[in-house]
């Protein structure tokens, strides 16, 4: 639990099954905030915070440090976009 309003400025995963040594191109995250209880459109601004960027994931804990910050309001939930290119 965040506890209130923060700026958030990193994003981790931790992959526990790990199947490829791929890179993801242009991976990029983005952020923000709803008071849906549920997603059955994409209608709210999404704010870029982790721009393209080729990534290889690794075993473990994959951290992303935020290339804009995002400011939370401490009591909407929160969107994250996972999105990165994939040829073929």
């Amino acid at each position: 639990m965040l506890g209130g309003p923060k700026i958030i400025n990193s994003l981790g995963f931790n992959l526990s099954v790990f199947n490829s040594n791929a890179f993801l191109l242009h991976y990029t995250l983005r952020m923000g905030c709803t008071s849906l209880d549920s997603l059955t459109d994409w209608n709210e601004p999404l704010l870029t915070v982790f721009n393209p960027t080729d990534i290889q994931p690794q075993w473990g804990w994959n951290d992303f440090d935020f290339d804009s910050n995002y400011f939370w309001d401490g009591t909407s939930d929160l969107v994250v976009e996972i999105c990165w290119y994939s040829p073929g």
